[in-house]
């Protein structure tokens, strides 16, 4: 013989299968929000990562870029402007003060390519 349900019985199955449905999709949402705070933070860790490679390859190309300016700056104050200095001061007739101040420009060249490599190391 079937039993039928009453209403109040067909309430009671609604509301325990809804709960049921509902404790379900909690859990769910549950384990969403823990994958996704696991995603969160390995996404983190690989940005800072990347953060980390990116800023220590610049720092490189930064010291290599300096070290290449001075070196082509000590190349062109020491083999082309100290002798053309030198060899100007000789085949003039300038004497005195004038002379001492234009000998005094090759140790201004050769103390910018000091100072040129030295003002950026002091910055870091």
């Amino acid at each position: 013989m079937p039993t039928e349900l009453t209403a109040g019985s067909r309430l009671e199955a609604l509301q325990a299968w809804l709960i049921t449905q509902l404790l379900l999709g909690a859990e769910l949402l549950w384990n969403a929000r823990a994958e996704l705070s696991r995603l969160i933070h390995e996404l983190e860790t690989w940005q800072a990562s990347i953060n980390t490679d990116t800023m220590r390859g610049q720092a490189t190309m930064n010291i290599s870029n300096l070290m290449i300016g001075v070196l082509i700056a000590g190349i062109i104050a020491i083999d082309v402007f100290i002798p053309t200095i030198n060899s100007a001061i000789a085949n003039s007739n300038v004497s005195g003060t004038t002379k001492t101040i234009l000998g005094i420009l090759g140790l201004f060249a050769a103390l910018l390519v000091l100072i040129s490599l030295a003002s950026p190391l002091m910055n870091r």
